[in-house]
């Protein structure tokens, strides 16, 4: 047995042993003949780190002659190398046949006795129960997101809080199996490599021994990448430990739906934004033309829906839609709007949706007349995410009634009152002398 001190990789750890192998035949010993044997030792079998090496090359077959005297082969210098796997026992197989022989075989193996002997090395184990067991628990991971957005910057992370609240857990693994449309992109803490040919990610966890009351944090990141993808998808996790071979100490799954981005936002604009009519006018006929615009991005062609609700809060307007643009937009027959009016227009192209309409005012009776035109749009929000999404856009255009003002009243008061303004003036200058000063200095020019 391996005790706990030399658990470890460092040179303390290790040390020198011997190995004898000895050979026994149950119908009798041999005592004056020969019985040559081949045989092949296998130091930690299974394991590709060899936890116990040969002192000397000692590879290949090897033959050994059983005597009678002789029944066990020269001891074998070994040397144990430290351990990164300090459960599992190290387990040394010999295999052995007889060597072929010209003559009368002086024995022959038993068809039903095994050629195979393996011995065990086991590892000290630092346990408070018998079948040593670990505790740890993927209850406390969750995915940082519930919808994943293939066409976006979005990553897609699973965040593990680990403790072992149990016994001592050897060669600790956490495996992710994760859909083709995730990329791995990174992870934090533990040692992971991602085997993207089976889409799995493979997590050390404090190998070789997750202790008991340890913790450890790991941070799984992956990016969507553009591929045909289900409405929902799993990530599975299994998280293993070697203690009693290989045993599953936690699993869980994942589930996350998957949408496509689409990035949309609606403008709307009237021209002219105002109607009007003269007062005393019977009538005015006038042209209105709406339009809305779609902008933004549309990747994975979804189909758009747009809603276009005319409204006429009027009293005495008509109005009838013309034309209206794309042209396998739905509209009703006639084209003469009463109160609503509704055009819709289905788009996979982000384009402008233009609406022509003639306009008739007999009078404006209200300040708050007006014609409204309201733009929502809705798609398939189980496939599609919107991203920076504008849906509604609503456009106002005013009807406005100009009055006629007379001003034939005004311009003769002012003309009387300008008229009497100067009369008053004249007299003040009278008063003050101004015309005989006047007068004086004309008398004395001439004189001289």
């Amino acid at each position: 047995m391996i005790t706990l001190d030399k658990q470890n990789n460092d040179e303390s750890s290790k040390f020198t042993t011997r190995l004898q192998i000895c050979f026994k035949t149950p119908k009798g010993e041999i005592k004056s003949d020969e019985l040559p044997i081949e045989y092949h030792i296998d130091l930690d079998s299974g394991k590709e780190q060899k936890r116990l090496v040969y002192v000397k090359p000692h590879e290949g077959r090897r033959s050994f002659t059983l005597t009678g005297s002789q029944t066990c082969i020269d001891r074998i210098d070994l040397k144990y190398v430290g351990c990164s796997d300090c459960f599992s026992p190290i387990k040394i197989r010999v295999n052995f046949t007889l060597t072929p022989s010209t003559g009368l075989p002086i024995r022959v193996l038993d068809a039903y006795t095994p050629k195979e002997a393996i011995k065990e090395i086991k590892f000290q184990k630092d346990c408070s129960s018998e079948n040593c067991k670990p505790d740890i628990s993927l209850a406390d991971s969750k995915l940082s997101d519930e919808v994943l957005t293939i066409g976006s910057v979005q990553t897609l992370d699973i965040k593990f809080n680990l403790m072992n609240t149990g016994d001592n857990s050897y060669m600790t693994t956490l495996t992710l199996i994760y859909p083709e449309m995730l990329s791995f992109k990174k992870s934090e803490g533990g040692t992971c490599e991602d085997k993207n040919d089976n889409q799995q990610i493979v997590c050390k966890l404090l190998h070789p021994i997750f202790r008991s009351k340890e913790q450890t944090h790991v941070t799984i990141a992956w990016q969507p990448i553009n591929r045909n993808a289900k409405h929902t998808a799993s990530i599975t996790a299994l998280l293993t430990g070697g203690n009693n071979g290989s045993e599953a100490l936690g699993f869980k799954m994942y589930n996350f739906t998957v949408k496509k981005a689409l990035e949309v936002q609606l403008t709307g604009a009237a021209k002219p934004n105002r109607l009007n009519i003269t007062e005393g006018e019977e009538s005015k006929n006038q042209l209105l033309h709406f339009t809305f615009k779609l902008l933004g991005e549309n990747t994975y062609e979804a189909k758009i829906n747009v809603a276009i609700t005319i409204e006429k809060q009027t009293h005495k307007t008509d109005m009838i839609i013309k034309n209206v643009e794309p042209t396998h937009c739905s509209w009703p027959s006639g084209g003469n709007v009463k109160s609503t009016y509704q055009i819709v227009c289905t788009l996979t192209k982000l384009q402008e949706i233009n609406i022509m309409a003639q306009t008739h005012i007999h009078d404006i009776q209200d300040k708050t007349e007006k014609i409204t035109a309201k733009a929502d749009i809705t798609f398939d929000e189980s496939i599609y995410n919107g991203i920076n999404v504008i849906k509604t856009q609503k456009v106002v255009v005013s009807l406005i009634k100009l009055t006629v003002v007379k001003s034939t009243a005004l311009i003769v008061g002012s003309s009387i009152g300008g008229f009497l303004l100067l009369i008053f003036i004249i007299i003040i200058l009278i008063k003050c002398g101004f015309f005989r000063r006047r007068h004086k200095l004309d008398r004395t020019q001439s004189t001289n």
